[in-house]
């Protein structure tokens, strides 16, 4: 590794005793509201100032604390850590791997010359979007366009970006829709963990960047928005509806997360979600769907046997644009947990996706699925 490429090596409780300094200023500074103290505003005031963070790339080296996990795994476990990932996340540094206690970190900004998988080609950049095409086995005059959006990755807590941010659902799908459709995969990069594509504290502009890059590869491919399907299951449904609604783009979404409350209280925020975003997800989803929506086909499959589904009753059925947004309520009797919902229902998304490509789906109503 040459000296370009070596990272500023931090140590973790340094790091901490660091933030724990500006976070006292936050305490004495009264004027500052919750999420200027949850974010610890002081610390991203002072952080342009301090040697460790000119470095674009940094390790952490967390021996101190910790042999055997990475940050993201320690931070599960330690309160302190969770707040210096989520600080080194809101003023851009990206997590990409794990070894001899180091966990390193490319900052945002540096990706397209660090990532190699960028560097060859293999990942496309624009607009600070990161995304591969897939392009049709043949196209024609009517060709079409499929955007998947990706679900938590398994592992979750994974060390690399392409394995935590760009997991691989439906892999085959080309197999089972128009051969001459082109399929758009959205690397998700943002957050401490993920950015479930939208705005945070560090990426204020994300949300009008995804819908750039969907707009300009349906340009460039020549696709117009009604041959044109998002598709995402989980944290994929939650930005195939948000991003579906925000472009007028037709969408199918599998059981999608409208409100974080779930993951934070059971799960003591296992998605890293608090103090990472602009906004928490109830509010934006009560903005975004305050309002009718146009002739594209809005499409949410989902299952009341998933925690998810009075979070998707109450924030978006009962909200101006889902009168316009059909709802499958899928009664399968393999789904007990909202990862089933996606798993049992693939060959209806795989039917509604052909259908809508095909032309053939155009109105619908609420549905209640037997199996």
């Amino acid at each position: 590794m040459s000296d370009k490429t070596k990272p500023l090596i931090i140590g973790i409780e340094s790091l901490i005793s660091w933030l724990n300094d500006c976070q006292s200023k936050v305490i004495l500074n009264s004027e500052l509201d919750d999420f200027n103290k949850r974010i610890n505003r002081p610390a991203l005031a002072a952080f342009g100032k301090h040697r460790w963070f000119k470095s674009k790339l940094i390790g952490i080296d967390l021996h101190e604390l910790d042999q055997s996990l990475n940050i993201l795994l320690l931070a599960r476990k330690r309160t302190e850590v969770k707040d210096a990932l989520q600080f080194l996340s809101n003023i851009g540094y990206v997590l990409y791997s794990h070894s001899d206690c180091i966990s390193r970190f490319v900052h945002h900004s540096h990706i397209r010359n660090f990532w190699r998988r960028v560097i060859t080609g293999e990942i496309l950049e624009y607009k600070d979007i990161f995304y591969t095409v897939e392009n049709p086995k043949q196209a024609t005059d009517s060709s079409k366009l499929l955007v998947i959006f990706s679900s938590m990755a398994d592992p979750i807590y994974a060390a690399t970006i392409s394995g935590r941010c760009f997991t691989q659902n439906f892999k085959t799908i080309a197999k089972y829709i128009p051969e001459d459709t082109y399929i758009l995969r959205i690397v998700d990069i943002g957050g401490a963990l993920t950015g479930y594509y939208c705005n945070t504290v560090y990426l204020t502009e994300n949300q009008k960047n995804i819908q750039s890059l969907i707009s300009m590869i349906c340009q460039h491919c020549s696709v117009p928005k009604d041959r044109t399907v998002l598709y995402g299951g989980s944290k994929g449904a939650t930005a195939a509806l948000l991003h579906g609604v925000l472009g007028g783009y037709n969408f199918i979404a599998t059981d999608p997360i409208l409100d974080d409350e779930y993951y934070i209280k059971r799960y003591n925020d296992s998605h890293f979600v608090s103090g990472v975003y602009l906004e928490p997800k109830t509010t934006l989803f009560q903005n975004v769907l305050n309002r009718r929506l146009s002739a594209s086909y809005n499409c949410i499959i989902t299952s009341d046997r998933s925690p998810q589904y009075p979070y998707i009753q109450s924030i978006l059925l009962k909200s101006p644009a889902g009168q316009d947004i059909i709802c499958f309520n899928s009664q399968n009797s393999d789904i007990h947990d909202h990862p089933q919902v996606s798993l049992k229902t693939i060959n209806l998304v795989t039917t509604m996706i052909n259908g809508i490509l095909y032309g053939i789906i155009k109105t619908g109503a609420w549905t209640q699925l037997v199996n």
